[in-house]
């Protein structure tokens, strides 16, 4: 209007009139910008705000395209695919039409339909002016209502289920997942500062804890987190109150000391807490253009990670079998739940009581407990127990040196969350009741015996002498032993030199382990004991690579540069022998590029040693299983993987010249070369099938508990389709990153493979997909793999698809698939334990414990 009439203004002086020009452009809102919301101004669905730098956009938007639409005002990446959202307005009430508008009314923010009905608001302060007021979005994610003052900033006032650089974080700030996916509504799970603990997180499923970060000191990271976050969640950190002193003695209350500084912030970064339980931190990466997941908890592949999984006074070493053991002293509290694996009821005292002479003992290589129930400082350890005997405490860790000429005691009456790893930084001393303590059999009776009892003198010196003589002989004898054993061993390794490569060597070997006229050749060369010797660095510890089904398995480097893998068959293995021949004259005529290849072999003595060429990413479940290397495998390198298992599978069951069962498919036997190339091994269970035979038996069953089919863990019956049972296991551990031992699901207590059928049945697959693969995947591949694992673990072999057949449907493009039957059958691994099952009701799991015999 004004520059229509602009000619009326024409009799104005020419400064005048652009100086009404100027007045006229700083009077109006400079709401262009697209950053900022005036009085009576608002955006439609469909329309958004956009910070100044283009960092971050608010509107409307409908999580995953849902339909029909519920309609939610949210903020999110500016410019970033996909879509990532960090913050929802109208989280629990969204707008089931397009008729949503955002404005600034009546002092207030509101977020109303077409009808005017209002579904979000916040207020301003009645004192503020009118016209002063505005709504920004800025370029670090926040929103903020503002006057002269800040009225209102969602920094402030709700995190969602994000956290972002340069947001407030203290004790009353909390992270809340969305119930799911595609509804962004106040979920289950919460993130928050630990308030009873020494500087820890947790993760709460609604009421009850679900998992319990470990501690932070200084300069010493809990749960391997990244600087760039400890930095993020020191943002606005203030200390509170706590049951832990703040004294300089002890770590203050989520006060992180500040020892990580950054000059500018990085904002596409990101910790957010997800609907099914995991907190995980994402940063942007430019080259790839996608999110790369930092770190995660708790980790699925770590059987110990969720809180408190054994109980009260056990701990949890997820590399033990059982992983749940009870503290010395003490007893499960339910021995037949124990034993069943259900280790949640804890353990408790053997002898009830609190005398001055208890005894301790030390726990080793903690790396979780819950929280102290009260701390105190001390100058050594002595101080400790003394308090924790005289004040009846079940435990005291002590902590030496934290100040000069001081320490710290912590004390527990209760014990939760236990957890022991090789990386384990703390030591806790458990009090044990005096009559405990006791060596095994020893009563008060013993200890208390009339004097006159006692055995005479004489008696005892006679015992004495004939002991000692008896001693003196076995000595002697076992001395001359290695010494002719020794002499044997230098005998048949200078036969060994002699005679590598000829008929009468060959032979020689065979027979040595048992293997006289069966017309099977040795197709690998031999290797001097002493060649492996040097290679290995005479077996050096830095030099393992890991211990086998049959022995350890060292890293070698011949002379002329190559390297290999020696595996080092155990002298005590009742099934070593029997590896050895499978190895030697079966798996060294198999060459096919995704079977690891045997090089050669060494007989000395009583040693017995495999070559095998070196697998420089070892073994499969070293990468799915972890949260930091699980990172490495996305969905395109799983997939591929899956591929070629299934490729060298097929290989072995029709179209090599011998018609081969491995038995014992596992995700630890597949090997990656430096391409990420899968390699079956291990090969010490296979059995060579003729060729009209379909099927065989044996009266020990011996195998990984979890990849057993059925008909082989109850009958013993194993064949082709064995196998395709446990290829069908591995790949829906590689898609989940779960290993198919526990339950997957706390209320209905299902395995992996019942949970992954209950997600597919429910039209749910992708749910069961490893969260580091979200950012980026193929959805029909990886509902193509779901379904073809589910095919291949029905129970009935004869349900299940060959190995040609799975290829064939996991190649094709989109291949008609059969509909998978609900998978009843779960292995619960027990050693030692008689054969049982025991059945509910129709169309639940089936449990079977069975003896596994220990490789």
């Amino acid at each position: 209007m004004f520059l229509r009439n602009m000619k009326s203004y024409e009799f104005l002086p020419k400064h005048l009139f652009f100086f009404y020009i100027l007045v006229f452009l700083l009077s109006v809102p400079t709401w262009a910008s697209r950053d900022t919301l005036y009085i009576k101004q608002s955006i439609k669905d469909g329309e958004t705000l956009v910070s100044a730098g283009e960092l971050f956009e608010l509107g409307f938007f409908s999580p995953n395209n849902i339909s029909p639409p519920k309609r939610y005002l949210g903020i999110w990446y500016h410019n970033l695919s996909p879509q990532t959202i960090v913050w929802v307005a109208n989280k629990n009430q969204p707008l089931l039409d397009f008729s949503g508008v955002f404005s600034l009314q009546d002092n207030a923010a509101l977020l109303r339909d077409g009808t005017g009905k209002t579904y979000w608001s916040k207020p301003s302060s009645s004192t503020t002016e009118r016209g002063n007021i505005s709504i920004v979005l800025q370029d670090n994610g926040n929103l903020i209502l503002q006057g002269r003052d800040v009225i209102w900033q969602r920094f402030n006032d709700d995190c969602g289920n994000t956290l972002l650089p340069e947001m407030k974080w203290d004790n009353s700030q909390v992270l809340t997942s969305w119930k799911s996916d595609d509804d962004p509504s106040t979920g289950d799970f919460t993130f928050k500062a630990y308030q009873h603990g020494m500087n820890q997180f947790v993760i709460n499923n609604q009421s009850e804890i679900y998992w319990l970060s470990g501690w932070y000191e200084r300069s010493v990271s809990f749960n391997d987190m990244p600087e760039t976050l400890i930095d993020m969640l020191n943002q606005g950190a203030t200390t509170s109150s706590s049951t832990i002193d703040s004294r300089d003695d002890l770590p203050p209350n989520i006060n992180f000391s500040r020892i990580y500084n950054r000059t500018t912030h990085d904002f596409h970064s990101r910790l957010v807490m997800n609907s099914s339980g995991e907190i995980n931190y994402w940063t942007w990466n430019n080259k790839s253009e996608s999110w790369e997941l930092i770190w995660k908890h708790p980790d699925q592949g770590d059987p110990c990670s969720l809180f408190n999984v054994c109980g009260e006074f056990s701990k949890c070493n997820a590399s033990e079998m059982p992983i749940c053991t009870c503290l010395q002293g003490f007893i499960p509290n339910s021995p037949d739940t124990w034993k069943s694996g259900d280790y949640s009821g804890g353990c408790a005292r053997k002898e009830i009581g609190c005398e001055k002479n208890d005894t301790f003992v030390t726990i080793s290589s903690i790396t979780n407990i819950e929280y102290a129930e009260f701390s105190m400082p001390a100058k050594n350890e002595a101080h400790c127990k003394n308090e924790c005997l005289s004040k009846c405490y079940d435990a005291y860790l002590f902590k030496g040196q934290i100040r000069k000429d001081s320490g710290s005691c912590w004390f527990w009456s209760s014990l939760n969350d236990l957890k022991v790893d090789s990386a384990g930084r703390y030591n806790v001393s458990i009090r044990l009741a005096a009559a405990a303590s006791l060596p095994l059999g020893v009563s008060d009776n013993v200890q208390k015996k009339d004097p006159e009892q006692l055995l005479k003198p004489e008696i005892v010196v006679l015992i004495t002498v004939m002991a000692s003589i008896v001693l003196l002989i076995v000595a002697v004898c076992f001395m001359r032993r290695i010494a002719l054993g020794k002499a044997g061993k230098e005998e048949i390794q200078e036969t060994e030199m002699s005679e590598i490569g000829s008929e009468i060597s060959e032979k020689a070997l065979l027979s040595s382990v048992g293997l006289s006229d069966k017309n099977l050749g040795i197709d690998v060369p031999y290797y001097n004991y002493r060649t492996l010797l040097v290679a290995t660095d005479n077996f050096s510890t830095e030099n393992k690579l890991g211990q086998g089904g049959f022995g350890p398995v060292y890293k070698g480097e011949l002379p002329e540069g190559q390297f290999i893998a020696v595996k080092r068959l155990s002298r005590s293995s009742v099934q070593g022998l029997e590896e050895f021949k499978n190895e030697v004259l079966l798996i060294a005529k198999l060459q096919h590029r995704n079977l690891v290849q045997l090089l050669g072999y060494c007989l000395g003595g009583d040693e017995k040693m495999l070559v095998y060429e070196y697998m420089p990413n070892k073994s499969l479940d070293s990468f799915i299983f972890d949260s930091n290397r699980c990172l490495l495998l996305n969905w395109e390198r799983r997939y591929d993987i899956i591929m070629g298992i299934a490729r060298g599978l097929v290989y072995l069951h029709q179209d090599s010249r011998l018609r081969i069962i491995h038995r014992d498919l596992k995700t630890s036997n597949i090997l990656l070369d430096e391409d990420m190339n899968p390699k079956i091994s291990d090969f010490g269970l296979a059995r060579i099938f003729g060729g009209n035979q379909i099927q065989a038996s044996t009266d020990r069953v011996i195998g990984t508990y979890g990849y057993m089919s059925p008909e082989y863990a109850i009958d013993g019956l194993f064949s082709i389709k064995s196998d395709v049972y446990s290829f069908g296991v591995v790949i829906l551990e590689i898609i989940s990153g779960k290993r198919n031992t526990g339950s997957h699901q706390s209320k209905e207590a299902l395995s992996l493979l019942g949970y992954a059928w209950k997600l597919w049945s429910e039209g749910k697959g992708l749910e069961l997909m490893d969260q580091s693969l979200w950012e980026a995947y193929n959805e029909s591949e990886v509902l193509k793999c779901l379904q073809v694992g589910l095919l291949c673990v029905q129970d009935e072999e004869y349900d299940r698809p060959t190995m040609s057949r799975a290829l064939f449907m996991l190649a094709s493009e989109n291949p008609s698939l059969p509909t998978p039957k609900q998978p009843l059958f779960v292995l619960k691994g027990r050693r030692a334990a008689s054969a049982s099952s025991a059945q509910s009701n129709t169309g639940s799991e089936i449990e079977l414990t069975v003896t596994v015999e220990g490789r």
